[in-house]
């Protein structure tokens, strides 16, 4: 693209321009910066509009790298109903109609 004089050079240039010449990167993150990077690329591969786009299986790949996610969590149990806390209670009685 040019601007005046000037050329500038997309981001996706630099950011190969940065790479260690093997080719190999070593990331020193906390945990909290691994979570956050794992929700960013879980968050944007999900709601990401073309799921098949190169772009999105690139950002797979990356994710697979980090190995197998644990499971999400169930969803919380329902509270007992009061025979279940209680089998020595009595059964609610029927409904007057049914009588």
């Amino acid at each position: 693209m040019l601007i005046g004089s000037y050329t500038t050079i997309p981001s996706v240039f630099l950011l190969n321009a940065r790479l260690p010449s093997s080719g190999v990167m070593h990331l020193d993150l906390s945990d909290e910066e691994t979570l956050a990077l794992l929700n960013l690329l879980t968050q944007t591969i999900d709601n990401d509009r073309y799921p098949l786009s190169p772009r999105i299986q690139t950002l797979r790949s990356i994710l697979a790298k980090f190995g197998p996610m644990a499971p999400a969590p169930p969803p919380p149990a329902r509270p007992p109903t009061p025979e279940e806390r209680d089998p020595s209670r009595r059964p609610r009685s029927k409904s007057r109609r049914d009588r």
